[in-house]
């Protein structure tokens, strides 16, 4: 009898250490991240056993995935940005109106070789939800860049979620960065005539979205040097990899990771009644009703097929939007690459997709710039 009861003890606290530690995590990210709004039904939706299940899953994935597995790169890459040569790395920049940094790199001097007097820009912006990152993360993916490429890489900071409560103020900054390259970059001997915008992620999305701002003249110029005729010329390609290009598709994909209620993605594009404003996916088909299309650069899209955080069909989607109203894009699909191996894996040349992800980098620098020459070809889409 005694035996029984004991059993029964055990199972009975086993199931309540079942249901009281997924339930507090469930409470302590809705406390962090914010409680689902009237629209996602109200806190009590928040706590209903399927979501809880649900986000659970999710937060261990992005624990085991997201953090164990990249805290030996974390640590190099840190260690990397601290003991950076200030010769191929300068700090610390100021630029636009959110107060915020940006890094500029050169690439690394060989004995032997001089550098060109006029190198092309790539301006690299990160992901991170729209809510975290930082450019101090990126210097090993930068000199990757420059040193590859022969070209001047800036990285810009810019304001995240919550300090910063939509996303056109952030799309804002990254025009910023653009401005202040076009600006300064002949400085370090970047031609300022010759930049690319790349982004990974929210930071693919972003990139996106700047030129389609200029497009239609969405951004107030600091001075008159660096009105939107003048910089959308100067971007000459734009590269995304991982990129969230519907908003709305995006948030039915979180719908069904269970990260909804918990991303700041509604909350920084303003709610559901506003998705379609910050879709690229929608906003080619406005461009192309106004007969903007052929402002545009060409854009290169990237995506593998192993991201659960971005589904791969979201880069399609564009460049299939794009084909159809005669823009210019190349889509290339990675089987069994996933979300943050386009970026970490360029970082050191021994990582797995190294040569993969780096080679159509250089592909996409080597390639005929078919904006100079006003060419209308229809979007290739590549497997």
């Amino acid at each position: 009898m005694a035996l029984t009861a004991g059993w029964g003890r055990t199972v009975l606290n086993a199931l309540m250490v079942a249901t009281i530690l997924p339930y507090g995590i469930a409470i302590f990210l809705y406390a962090k991240f914010g409680w689902p709004t009237n629209y996602q039904g109200g806190k009590l939706a928040g706590l209903h056993p399927h979501k809880v299940f649900k986000l659970n899953y999710a937060a261990m994935q992005w624990f085991v995935v997201g953090t164990i597995q990249h805290l030996p790169l974390y640590f190099t890459v840190t260690n990397a940005y601290r003991t950076a040569r200030p010769e191929s790395l300068i700090k610390n920049i100021p630029f636009g109106r959110h107060d915020c940094l940006l890094d500029v790199y050169v690439p690394h001097l060989v004995p032997g070789r001089t550098l060109p007097p006029k190198m092309p820009v790539y301006i690299f912006v990160f992901g991170g939800a729209w809510t975290s990152g930082s450019r101090t993360l990126y210097c090993m993916l930068a000199n990757q860049l420059a040193d590859k490429l022969q070209s001047v890489v800036v990285v810009p900071d810019y304001p995240l979620w919550p300090e910063e409560q939509h996303i056109h103020a952030i799309q804002t900054a990254i025009i910023d960065s653009v401005a202040w390259t076009y600006n300064n970059i002949e400085k370090y001997s970047g031609d300022k005539m010759n930049i690319h915008l790349m982004g990974h992620s929210a930071g693919a999305h972003l990139s996106v979205l700047a030129p389609m701002a200029l497009a239609q003249g969405d951004y107030s110029p600091l001075d008159d040097d660096t009105t939107p005729s003048t910089l959308l010329p100067a971007i000459r390609k734009v590269l995304g990899f991982s990129g969230v290009y519907d908003i709305t598709d995006h948030y039915k994909h979180e719908e069904l990771r269970g990260v909804a209620d918990v991303s700041p993605m509604h909350r920084v594009m303003g709610g559901p009644q506003n998705f379609h404003l910050w879709s690229p996916s929608v906003l080619v088909e406005v461009l192309a009703e106004k007969h903007l299309i052929s402002r545009l650069p060409p854009m290169y899209l990237f995506h593998g097929t192993a991201d659960h955080i971005v589904p791969y069909q979201s880069t399609v989607k564009l460049g299939e939007r794009l084909a159809k109203v005669n823009g210019k894009a190349v889509v290339k699909i990675f089987p069994g690459v996933g979300h943050s191996e386009p970026v970490t894996d360029v970082m050191q040349p021994d990582r797995p997709t190294y040569d993969l992800i780096m080679g159509c980098i250089m592909e996409t620098a080597n390639l005929k710039d078919q904006k100079s020459q006003g060419d209308q070809e229809p979007t290739i889409l590549t497997n």
